[in-house]
């Protein structure tokens, strides 16, 4: 058994007690219901997700049982809505967001129809709220920007009018503290820096005035450290390296007093994970390797520790291959072939295991072809161009899908583009020049047409004048 699955005496005691009341009370009521949604949520807190996905199917069933009866009063009606949200959320922890997006559109459909019956009702709007962001953060995890954003700025309005309404209540201004770090963490992944700035600043004056308020409470303080780490984003974003380590310096001072003070705490110990890598990705930048081994050491490690106690969260799958990519990284440019490659091996092993069984999240897909394109590198670079062929030449075909599932992706267009260009730099290696100048063709029109979309970057200049060069055209 995992260590974080060995409850407490309160929790063991209360989950034996709450099966026991299932397996002799199997009739569909209210009162299993709610009974199931506690066990839900101690499985959460104990970061047991298979668990709780064991659940579902007969949560999902008394949960349509009970939407069919007429009269349900105000009380049930919210909490139903509450329990479709938390079926999406658990559907989300295990990677699966086809479903989670299935159910938080079921209960923002639920929540929207109850909202208008008990429109007096705060509850049922910061409910609607609630059911907006969950649609927002889901649309944003599978890239999907333009959604988010609409969802986001839904959520935005409700929880304004909820703090002009109800100006004493905390929660509400804490909340929209959190709609506007939403919005600028999303236009910072969509290249919109003034925009996040601006959203960000107003995240940041609310955080920190709840922060001053109540030093004392923890989420809080965990909250003013998201909105320093998205800031740092946003500066690196710019180029500005010395603010983006400001930020980020900041956000890891936090989340270790966090995680100090609360080592039971799984998120606290994955935010400080996060943070550490944000600090090696900035002091790499810096040329500062002795500290960027340090930062990602320390991100792999909790990584590890977090993949070894969760191993069906894919969450800390995902981050544990990102961090063994980074530490590949390092070594490569390092020249530890060597260890690179071990470290690519273990997360192209980690990426294939999460496509595998979530195929439609896009971003593992994503991920896995760039592991592809690390051990084409390293293999090139060793000279067994065989191997290195094979690899990059999966990494076009995931590119070339992504590229077709999503044609207007600039990030897609980049990764077939460098796909391509890598397979023509294979086949020159292989002294195979017809092949190699045919695929450089290929990615000199991929990359014009992006230099044409973002003339700004500076890399796709880099890209695009490399192949005009060895194509020997002027």
């Amino acid at each position: 058994m995992n260590k974080k699955e060995e409850h407490s005496n309160r929790s063991e005691v209360y989950i034996e007690y709450a099966e026991h009341l299932i397996l002799f009370h199997p009739d569909s009521s209210y009162e299993k219901g709610v009974l199931i949604d506690k066990m839900i949520d101690q499985y959460l807190i104990e970061g047991m997700i298979h668990k709780a996905l064991l659940l579902l199917e007969n949560f999902v069933s008394l949960l349509e049982v009970l939407q069919k009866k007429e009269g349900l009063n105000e009380k049930i009606s919210f909490w139903i809505g509450n329990c479709l949200v938390k079926v999406g959320v658990v559907y989300e922890l295990s990677g699966d967001f086809s479903n989670a997006i299935k159910y938080y559109e079921t209960a923002h459909d639920r929540i929207k129809i109850s909202y208008s019956k008990y429109h007096y009702s705060p509850e049922f709007k910061a409910e609607l709220a609630t059911s907006l962001q969950r649609l927002g953060d889901t649309k944003y995890l599978i890239l999907e920007f333009e959604e988010a954003l609409i969802y986001y700025l839904d959520n935005l309005f409700l929880n304004k009018s909820l703090v002009e309404e109800y100006p004493e209540e905390v929660v509400y201004k804490e909340r929209l503290g959190i709609s506007y770090a939403k919005i600028g963490h999303l236009y910072t992944s969509m290249k919109y820096n003034e925009m996040a700035l601006s959203y960000l600043g107003a995240s940041l004056e609310i955080n920190e005035s709840l922060y001053n308020e109540y030093p004392y409470q923890a989420h809080y303080k965990n909250s003013l450290g998201e909105v320093f780490e998205r800031l740092g984003d946003v500066y690196k974003s710019e180029g500005n390296i010395a603010e983006s380590l400001r930020y980020y310096q900041a956000y890891s001072s936090m989340m270790q007093s966090l995680y100090d003070e609360y080592p039971q705490l799984v998120s606290y110990k994955h935010n400080l994970g996060i943070s550490c890598s944000k600090l090696g990705d900035v002091y790499q930048l810096e040329g500062k390797m002795a500290e960027a081994h340090k930062s990602y050491y320390h991100y792999n490690s909790l990584m590890q520790s977090l993949h070894d106690d969760y191993p069906y969260q894919a969450i800390y799958t995902n981050d544990l291959g990102i961090s063994l990519s980074k530490l590949g990284d390092l070594y490569k440019l390092e020249g530890n072939m060597s260890k690179a490659l071990g470290c690519y091996q273990k997360y192209n092993s980690l990426m294939r295991s999460l496509h595998k069984e979530y195929p439609q999240q896009v971003s593992y897909k994503n991920n896995l072809g760039i592991s592809f394109s690390k051990l084409g590198d390293v293999y090139q670079s060793e000279g067994k161009m065989a191997e290195a062929l094979d690899k990059i030449q999966r990494y076009f075909e995931i590119s070339k899908s992504l590229y077709n599932e999503h044609p207007g992706r600039i990030d897609f267009i980049h990764s077939l583009g460098k796909s391509v260009q890598w397979l023509g730099f294979i086949h020159e290696r292989m002294n195979e020049s017809g092949a190699a100048n045919t695929r450089y063709r290929e990615a000199l029109l991929i990359f014009r047409d992006l230099v044409a979309k973002v003339p700004q970057n500076a890399s796709y200049k880099a890209d695009l004048a490399w192949l005009e060069q060895e194509l020997g055209i002027t």
